[in-house]
C-alpha cells in the first residue's frame, strides 16, 4: 500500500518552516487572554485569528485588537469594532479597518508542478483536473501539528473539509446523463483532505 501520509510528510517536509515570523504563537496568546469571561469577549477575535492568520499582520485592525486586549486584562472591553447591519448583498462585508481575503477557493490548483490545471467556471474540468484542484463548499478546517503528537504552531498540516458538491455547478449538464465518471468527479471535489 506504500508509506503512510505521516511518514511521507514528515520525511519530505521535516525542515520547512511555515511561519518564520517573530510573532507570538497563537497558543501563547490564547493562554494569556482566555478565561471563561474573556472567552465570550474575545471568542470572535480568537476564532478569526485561528481561521485567518493573515489578519494578524501588524497593519491589520485584528492584530491591533488582539494587542489592545493585553493592556486590559480583568477589565470588561468590547470587541473593538462596530456591528454590521444585516445585508442581502452577495459579498463579504467587514467593519471599517478590517480586511477580508480568500485564503483558498474552489478550483485553486493543488497539484504538483506540471499538474495544475486551470479552473473552468463552466463545469467542464475533467475528473483528473478536478483531482488536482480545491474542492467546493468548505465548512471546516483543522491544524495538525507535526511531528504528530507535538504542539508546533509553525509546522503542521492544515486539513480542510469539503462538505458537499453542487451538481449544477460541477457538471456542464447538472444532474442529466449521470455516469460513473460524474460520481468519481464528485468524489474528487469532495475528497480533498489535506493541503
Amino acid at each position: 500500500m506504500g508509506r503512510s501520509l505521516k511518514t511521507l510528510f514528515k520525511r519530505e517536509h521535516s525542515e520547512e518552516t511555515s511561519n518564520p515570523s517573530d510573532n507570538r504563537a497563537f497558543s501563547q496568546v490564547a493562554e494569556v487572554y482566555l478565561s471563561r469571561r474573556r472567552l465570550l469577549q474575545t471568542g470572535a477575535v480568537a476564532g478569526a485569528a485561528a481561521t485567518f492568520p493573515f489578519l494578524l499582520k501588524p497593519e491589520n485592525a485584528l492584530a491591533k485588537a488582539v494587542s489592545s486586549v493585553s493592556g486590559n486584562l480583568g477589565k470588561a472591553t468590547a470587541l473593538g469594532f462596530t456591528s454590521l447591519p444585516v445585508s442581502t448583498e452577495d459579498t463579504v462585508i467587514v467593519p471599517e479597518g478590517y480586511i477580508a481575503k480568500p485564503l483558498y477557493k474552489w478550483g485553486d490548483a493543488t497539484g504538483l508542478a506540471g499538474n495544475q490545471p486551470v479552473f473552468k467556471t463552466d463545469g467542464s474540468n475533467t475528473t483528473e483536473e478536478q483531482a488536482a484542484q480545491a474542492g467546493m463548499h468548505h465548512d471546516g478546517m483543522a491544524w495538525f501539528s507535526l511531528p504528530q503528537g507535538g504542539h508546533s504552531v509553525d509546522h503542521g498540516l492544515l486539513a480542510m473539509n469539503h462538505e458537499y458538491i453542487d451538481n449544477g455547478l460541477l457538471f456542464k449538464d447538472g444532474d442529466a446523463n449521470w455516469s460513473a465518471d460524474k460520481a468519481l468527479k464528485g468524489q474528487k471535489r469532495n475528497g480533498r483532505v489535506g493541503h
